[in-house]
């Protein structure tokens, strides 16, 4: 776990029963060393050097399809609930397995960490990725990860999987239904989806609730993930708040990590979220671009070419997010973040706002694009722990 912090690791441990100290060697052989082994690892930087208090649990937490290096060298960890689950996963006797979760509970994490598992016992693993992935990223990934990841679009049918003997579903809430059948169907391997149904992007996933159809088949095992790795509290109060002006059990925070920018012009816009992408390592996620099929008319143009759309981004997380806010969104008679854009467009825009947000590891930037009443509004909870204190409530 501590390879995160980039720095060679000594473990010692004394006995104090035989009072002897223990080390392991460069050959992982556990030998006998004096006090003096220790003085002369401790530099004259050790009083100062603060590393493990600040360091930070989200560099800890990885994505496995946008850090697969990271991944492949161990520098993550799983959490208690994580670890609990994944035995539960490995012990099970049933040829389907359903594993839910929200954002930030690791899903992704969980999943691939388990085909590992699978794949030290001997089994053939294959990981079904539900949601858009080019050929070109789901080699380069599988390359990277050592496990062979196929697009959910290159399943035309199920003999593509025969060679395997653990099929997991990522991101299974987006199956549609042939293909989810064509998944339930499959007897001789265990498959397991992994499921959240909170992002489903379109009303045919929304209305399939595949999460729903698992978890009343008795021949499912479920397991579920209930707590959030990402512990960024103040993060999670925002985002809360922002879709939801009448949230109700989440406290206000010094949204440190938060900013909110405001343009009226398109181009003034479109160049701010350019450099930020391409000097501050920000990644912006615009709503999906959606191309009509009889006019082949562009619905939800991005307006600016570094964006991506966010079919793009299901299953990863950034470490710097931005996210468009552009005039069509408002917030409803109950106070919910919606968006009133007058075309065509067959995905839920609240859904993919919620995706959207949910991605950031670190740091988010709202841009709000002609639409001055939701800057406003979106100040005020910036500054929703200030205006508390002054009313003393």
């Amino acid at each position: 776990m501590l390879s995160v912090l980039d720095k060679d690791v000594n473990v010692f441990t004394y006995i104090e029963s035989g009072y002897q100290l223990y080390t392991i060697d460069e050959n992982e052989e556990l030998i006998k060393v004096d006090t003096n082994t220790i003085l002369d690892y401790i530099t004259e930087e050790y009083t100062i050097d603060s590393s493990l208090r600040d360091l930070n649990l989200n560099t800890m937490i990885i994505s496995p399809y946008t850090q697969p290096k990271e991944f492949s060298l161990r520098r993550y960890f799983l959490t208690n609930e994580q670890i609990e689950q994944r035995d539960n996963i490995l012990n099970s006797t049933k040829r389907k397995i359903r594993l839910s979760g929200g954002p930030g509970t690791g899903k992704t994490l969980l999943l691939v960490d388990v085909a590992k598992k699978y794949q030290e016992k001997g089994k053939n693993v294959v990981i079904v990725f539900c949601s858009k992935m080019s050929d070109s990223e789901a080699n380069e990934i599988s390359r990277q990860l050592g496990i062979d990841i196929i697009p959910i679009r290159r399943l035309v049918n199920n003999s593509i999987l025969d060679s395997y003997d653990i099929i997991l579903a990522d991101e299974s809430q987006r199956l549609r239904e042939d293909s989810f059948k064509m998944l339930l169907a499959i007897e001789s391997t265990t498959v397991i989806f992994s499921v959240d149904h909170q992002q489903t992007l379109h009303p045919t996933e929304k209305g399939l609730n595949i999460e729903r159809i698992l978890q009343n088949k008795e021949n499912v095992d479920k397991f579920k993930l209930r707590n959030k790795i990402r512990t960024d509290k103040a993060m999670s109060s925002f985002i809360q708040k922002l879709l939801h002006l009448k949230a109700r059990n989440i406290e206000p925070h010094d949204y440190d990590n938060v900013q909110v920018v405001y343009f009226e012009d398109e181009s003034e816009a479109k160049k701010y979220i350019s450099n930020m992408c391409q000097e501050n390592n920000y990644v912006s996620i615009e709503q999906t671009e959606y191309r009509t099929k009889s006019t082949r008319l562009k619905k939800r143009t991005n307006i600016c070419l570094d964006s991506l759309g966010t079919h793009d981004v299901l299953g990863r997380e950034y470490e710097n997010v931005i996210v468009l806010l552009d005039k069509h969104f408002h917030y409803n008679d109950d106070a919910y973040l919606v968006s009133d854009y007058p075309d065509y467009y067959p995905y839920l825009e609240d859904r993919q706002i919620f995706q959207s947000l949910t991605r950031v590891k670190n740091k988010l930037l709202i841009v709000v694009l002609e639409n001055p009443k939701l800057y406003s509004t979106i100040q005020k909870i910036l500054n929703w722990k200030k205006e508390r204190l002054i009313k003393g409530t």
